[in-house]
C-alpha cells in the first residue's frame, strides 16, 4: 500500500456545489482549508492523499484556483470532473465526455473590415495567441495515459454513452445555433464549457497531467433546460475512475 504521506496529491477542480456534493459526502474529509474564495478539501481515497477544489466559475477563477492548488499541493495530476453542454444533436443529457483536446473558444481574429460593413461572428478565426505562435490555432492535447485509465470504464457505464473528443472552452454561455455549428464543423467541437481552458495552460505551464471528464447537463441545439440530477451519477464515475488511477499508481 502507498504510504500517501510520502505521495503528491491527485487534485480535483470543480466550479460549483452541485458538481462536489456527492464526493463530499462519499469521501470523509480531513481538512477544509479557505484562500481568498477558494474551498480546498482534503481527504484520502485508499490511503492516496487527494485535494477537491471549489474554484467558482469562468477562466480567471479556475485559472488562479488552478495556480494556488499546484504552487500548495504539487499534484500528481489534475482532474476535472465537471458539466458541459453539447454540439451534436445525438448527444443526450447524462452521457459522459472524456476531453482529448481543447482549444480556447473566444480568442478570435477578425477580418478588416470599413466603416459601415456589418460584423459577423462566422467570418472570424480562432487563434491561440501564444508567444511562440501567436497567430496560429492550436488544439492544447490532455494526457493519454489518464485518457485511456477513463475509456476503461467505459464498459459499466449503463446510464448513457461515453465519448471521447475536443472541447470548446471560454467565458461565452453559447446559444446560438449558427454559432454552435460553426464550431462544431469548423473546429470539431462537441462540447463547450467556461474553464477547461484556464487549468490546462496553468497545470501544461507546470507540467502537471490534466483529464476532464464532462457529464452532458443539456443541449442547446434541442433546447434542453440544465439537469442537476446527473451530478451525482457521473461523480460516481469520477470516485470509479480515482480508483482506478490509484491503482495505477500502485503497480508502478
Amino acid at each position: 500500500m502507498i504510504n500517501a504521506s510520502f505521495k503528491n496529491p491527485i487534485v480535483i477542480m470543480v466550479a460549483m456545489d452541485m458538481e462536489a456534493d456527492f464526493l463530499l459526502e462519499k469521501l470523509k474529509v480531513k481538512k477544509i482549508e479557505k484562500i481568498s474564495k477558494y474551498t480546498f478539501y482534503e481527504w484520502y481515497i485508499s490511503d492516496y492523499p487527494v485535494v477537491l477544489c471549489l474554484c467558482k466559475v469562468n477562466i480567471r477563477n479556475a485559472s488562479v484556483a488552478t495556480y494556488i492548488a499546484i504552487d500548495k499541493y504539487h499534484p500528481i495530476a489534475i482532474i476535472n470532473p465537471w458539466t458541459a453542454w453539447w454540439h451534436w444533436k445525438i448527444v443526450r443529457p447524462w452521457d459522459i465526455i472524456i476531453v482529448k483536446d481543447c482549444f480556447n473558444s473566444i480568442s478570435w481574429k477578425s477580418p478588416i473590415k470599413s466603416e459601415w460593413e456589418w460584423s459577423n461572428s462566422l467570418e472570424r478565426d480562432l487563434r491561440s495567441f501564444n508567444a511562440d505562435s501567436w497567430d496560429t490555432f492550436q488544439l492544447l492535447n490532455w494526457d493519454s495515459n489518464l485518457i485511456k485509465i477513463a475509456e476503461k470504464l467505459s464498459n459499466p457505464y449503463i446510464y448513457g454513452k461515453i465519448y471521447t473528443g475536443t472541447i470548446a472552452s471560454g467565458d461565452f454561455w453559447n446559444r446560438e445555433y449558427d454559432k454552435i455549428m460553426f464550431l462544431n464543423i469548423q473546429y470539431n467541437s462537441l462540447w463547450e464549457d467556461m474553464e477547461c481552458i484556464a487549468i490546462y495552460n496553468i497545470a501544461h505551464d507546470f507540467n502537471v497531467p490534466v483529464l476532464w471528464i464532462k457529464a452532458i447537463s443539456n443541449n442547446e441545439i434541442l433546447w434542453e433546460k440544465f439537469d442537476k440530477n446527473m451530478a451525482k451519477i457521473w461523480q460516481e464515475f469520477t470516485y470509479k475512475f480515482l480508483l482506478k488511477l490509484i491503482e495505477s499508481f500502485e503497480q508502478k
